[in-house]
């Protein structure tokens, strides 16, 4: 038997952790009226773009367990090497409920799988 210990190219899954926020898709209405958008466009591509145009470290991901949120932060490795943690979470934290006013959202670290 073979055991595969790099990584692994044919996975049908991958893995996540970001800091930053997770949002229903129940506050939809709220993020098109913020974003001034009257059309349908994909949720999760108007808040990646709204949010990267400020910060290029932004990220999104859809939870694919349902699609009933998604979560927009960045990822733990873009943190500049001279910057302290909780300054860097205080930074990301800020960003986000000033970008996204009035949006309901659970601000923390998130991880999760992507299923393709």
């Amino acid at each position: 038997m073979k055991i595969r210990t790099g990584f692994v190219s044919n996975s049908s899954s991958s893995s996540f952790c970001l800091y930053g926020a997770k949002i229903s898709h129940s506050e939809d209405e709220k993020i098109y009226n913020l974003l001034k958008r009257k059309d349908d466009p994909d949720e999760v591509d108007c808040v990646i773009e709204y949010l990267w145009d400020m910060d290029k470290n932004i990220s999104a991901v859809d939870d694919s367990e349902g699609y009933e949120c998604y979560y927009v932060g960045i990822y733990p490795e873009s943190q500049d090497d001279n910057q302290k943690h909780i300054e860097w979470k205080q930074e990301i934290e800020t960003f986000l409920m000033e970008k996204l006013k009035g949006v309901k959202m659970d601000i923390g670290w998130h991880e999760g799988i992507i299923y393709n």
